[in-house]
């Protein structure tokens, strides 16, 4: 008897093992088609494309609205190219799809603080302009942390034509190395500007916007909160 109680406790046991198996497994794909049919759903759609920038590896991130577009965005963001590929899905979440949701055509690639960063968007900005013609509309510059600056600084290394307006959030004003310093290009950019920052890079933005107002240009200069 004593065999057979144990036995069939042992049944018993697997079978609930099982059970949860099967409950956890139907849990995963009921998720998984939730998040399939949610993103189906989405006016938008986006891709994701491993390239080279100035021989270094980058990751170009493209969203875009279904109906068309108001404007084309090129965003600069602080991860550089050869961040780990997991880091793509936060970014398109967290202000790549608002964008496309608001129906602009959105582009992103990584840039890190270094000469490369700098080589990288230049190269970016470039391939992106080179595209222009008249039928296709503007360009927007947008960059964030890291990527404000290097906007700053290869939007002053290219013509003026085709960019409509560059944004630079929370833009450092100077930087130790020459060439990766904001200042020293500031009064190169004859488009719209516009400086956005929060409590702790407000110091750089009213620098900059200074720098340019000796020169006769105008800056958008916008507190954010913390």
């Amino acid at each position: 008897i004593f065999t057979a109680s144990g036995q069939c406790g042992g049944n018993l046991e697997g079978e609930a093992l099982l059970l949860l198996a099967a409950v956890a497994i139907s849990l995963c794909l009921g998720i998984y088609l939730f998040g399939v049919l949610e993103n189906a759903s989405l006016p938008i759609r986006w891709t994701v494309e491993e390239r080279d920038y100035a021989d270094k590896p980058g990751r170009l991130l493209h969203v875009w609205p279904l109906r068309p577009a108001r404007g084309r965005l090129l965003v600069f963001t602080d991860a550089p190219g050869s961040a780990p590929a997991a880091q793509t899905q936060p970014a398109i979440r967290s202000y790549l799809r608002p964008l496309a949701l608001a129906g602009y055509d959105v582009y992103s690639i990584g840039t890190d603080s270094g000469y490369d960063g700098k080589a990288v968007a230049l190269a970016a900005l470039r391939e992106m302009l080179d595209k222009q013609d008249d039928a296709v509309l503007p360009v927007a510059l947008i960059g964030c942390g890291t990527g404000a600056k290097n906007a700053l600084l290869v939007a002053g290394d290219v013509a003026a034509k085709g960019i409509d307006l560059v944004a630079a959030v929370d833009a450092p004003a100077s930087w130790p190395f020459e060439g990766l310093s904001p200042d020293e290009v500031i009064d190169r950019r004859h488009s719209r500007l516009m400086l956005l920052a929060t409590s702790a890079r407000q110091d750089d933005m009213y620098t900059l916007a200074d720098l340019r107002s000796r020169h006769g240009l105008e800056t958008i200069c916008v507190e954010l909160p913390q």
